[in-house]
């Protein structure tokens, strides 16, 4: 049975009188999953400094990943540059760590 599911997450932090947040939008469609992020900072005013498009794939335990961000480029301002990220995630210990978890000690293969 694959899993399907649209997810908001945010992080904010705080430093002196500047904040920092980031935003993300991610929906998920059996091991295929596509995101938006947003990156906000507010020291004098609340701007948007980055954003970006990320996209994955999940075939059975391993994890394939492409995230781009663009930088929302003003005059005279300094913001972080253009970013393109590849990451592959291994879980190899996934079947057993939901064997010993599960009370009933039944292999679950949920999500595979």
């Amino acid at each position: 049975m694959d899993e399907n599911y649209f997810r908001l997450y945010t992080l904010f932090s705080r430093e002196d009188s500047n904040y920092y947040a980031r935003l993300g939008e991610v929906l998920q469609v059996g091991g295929f999953h596509l995101g938006l992020t947003q990156s906000f900072v507010s020291s004098d005013q609340l701007r948007l400094t980055t954003y970006g498009l990320n996209m994955g794939l999940r075939i059975e335990n391993i994890l394939l990943e492409v995230q781009y961000n663009l930088p929302r480029n003003v005059s005279n301002k300094a913001f972080s540059p253009s970013l393109f990220e590849l990451s592959a995630t291994f879980d190899f210990l996934t079947n057993r760590r939901r064997t010993q978890w599960n009370i009933n000690k039944a292999i679950d293969t949920k999500g595979y």
